[in-house]
């Protein structure tokens, strides 16, 4: 949620918009497609004059420019996601995300923050809702498992 202040180019960001790192968008429960639901309210935030952005954290930068670029983190996130779906076919969201490029200090996916290991699941579970909302993935249970696949 975002807020305009009127008149003054101003807006409270929060965490929708941060500008030196990705929001975590992740899967909610009742939720169809969160990163649907946040690619979207990018898209209307285009529209608002904002000049001065105030995210809840961090530092600062160009409203339209940022917009822009987590618009193309969240394409090439989608494309990494069918990547390595096709590159180990039926696949576990726990080995999908394991496979994925992640920026954080850790040697490898084994040795990630056991936090760290659960935004990612959490954000890769929200890409892989969006790919099987636009139909460019199927998800099958198999005794109680979901595996995903081109």
């Amino acid at each position: 949620m975002c807020f305009e202040i009127m008149g003054t180019g101003a807006m409270l960001l929060g965490d929708h918009v941060l500008f030196d790192i990705t929001p975590n968008i992740t899967d909610w429960a009742g939720v169809e497609d969160s990163l649907g639901d946040y690619l979207e309210s990018l898209e209307k935030l285009e529209s608002c004059q904002v000049t001065i952005p105030l995210p809840g954290h961090r530092k600062a930068g160009c409203f339209k420019e940022r917009l822009q670029a987590l618009k193309l983190h969240h394409r090439k996130r989608l494309e990494e996601c069918r990547t390595v779906i096709r590159s180990l076919g039926h696949a576990r969201l726990y080995d999908i995300t394991g496979n994925m490029a992640w920026n954080i200090r850790a040697a490898d996916w084994d040795r990630f923050p056991p936090a760290q290991r659960w935004f990612a699941l959490g954000e890769c579970l929200a890409h892989m809702d969006h790919l099987i909302k636009k139909g460019e993935i199927i998800r099958h249970e198999e005794g109680g498992l979901y595996w995903y696949e081109a």
